[in-house]
């Protein structure tokens, strides 16, 4: 059974078949167009070969595409390129207690994100910390692993705050080491809430994870929408240049640094502005459902 076509190469296609002096355009003039080889031009059409990250503006320029519709078609074919290099598996919370037994490889795997990283983190915000064995153990997170056989590649967790520590965030004071049960809150009834990323991390070599771990992370964003639970705001703190750039990738506005550890930035995505972001670009359910639930009156 051959894979099925790329959505770059069927769009690819179909644009030839809508354009050109005698109704269709051949692969040459495409190729002309862009500039590029009719080999080239072939290979993508095959699904044999994507278009070179430095050469995408050539298909919003000369083709007249969005600026979605690239994403999309990279996207596409990182997928199929991850599946065809890794078997990765992305795991929730439940399937990692049923898998392994209990939820002690959840608590074990938090603490192998400090010994992964290379990173030191300021006092108070360490995946060490004995809080998070008990927001754990207590079921206040909800976690996304990639697992590459039993090795961790990525995981996210997800948590939500009460005001006190909303509030704290907001004024750039919060510190994780602080938290306690009693300060979390629990996404029992449906409304809006403020949503806070415990921990994102992507293991040495593990790059092509990211992918995993963000269609993993949407799935948890969807399936809160079904119980009608929307993030108001969703935060994070950036402990690293990597760290950065994922925030900003994601849309995420810059808030500022913290009132006294070094190194350590604020950053949130506004409910209002999910519909926007790479979120809603993976999935049309939070697309509306965030437009609809945030709409400007």
């Amino acid at each position: 059974m051959t894979a099925p076509s790329s959505i770059f190469a069927d769009k690819l296609r179909s644009h030839r078949a809508r354009n050109g002096k005698d109704g269709r355009m051949s692969q040459e003039q495409l190729a002309a167009l862009l500039g590029l080889s009719v080999d080239a031009v072939s290979k993508y059409e095959r699904s044999l070969s994507y278009i070179r990250g430095d050469l995408e503006h050539l298909l919003i320029e000369k083709l007249g595409w969005t600026r979605d519709e690239v994403v999309a078609c990279r996207e596409d074919w990182e997928s199929r390129s991850i599946g065809k290099q890794a078997s990765y598996r992305v795991l929730r919370e439940h399937e990692v207690a049923l898998e392994y037994g209990s939820i002690e490889f959840a608590d074990a795997a938090v603490q192998a994100l400090e010994l992964a990283s290379a990173h030191e983190f300021p006092d108070g915000f360490s995946a060490c910390d004995p809080i998070w064995a008990e927001i754990l153990k207590d079921g206040a997170m909800s976690g996304v692993y990639v697992m590459m056989g039993d090795e961790l590649a990525a995981h996210i967790s997800l948590i939500f705050l009460d005001e006190d520590l909303e509030a704290r965030f907001r004024e750039r004071r919060l510190v994780e080491a602080e938290f306690s049960l009693g300060a979390l809150r629990r996404p029992v009834l449906p409304g809006d809430y403020f949503g806070y990323c415990a921990g994102v991390y992507i293991a040495q070599g593990h790059q092509k994870s990211a992918l995993h771990l963000l269609n993993g992370f949407v799935k948890v964003l969807e399936d809160l929408v079904e119980r009608e639970v929307y993030l108001k705001d969703l935060a994070a703190i950036a402990a690293s240049p990597i760290g950065h750039q994922l925030c900003k990738d994601l849309n995420f506005q810059f808030i500022g640094p913290h009132f006294n550890a070094a190194g350590l930035e604020f950053w949130r995505l506004a409910g209002e502005s999910i519909p926007n972001s790479l979120f809603a670009r993976r999935s049309p359910v939070l697309k509306t459902a965030y437009a609809d639930r945030f709409k400007k009156t």
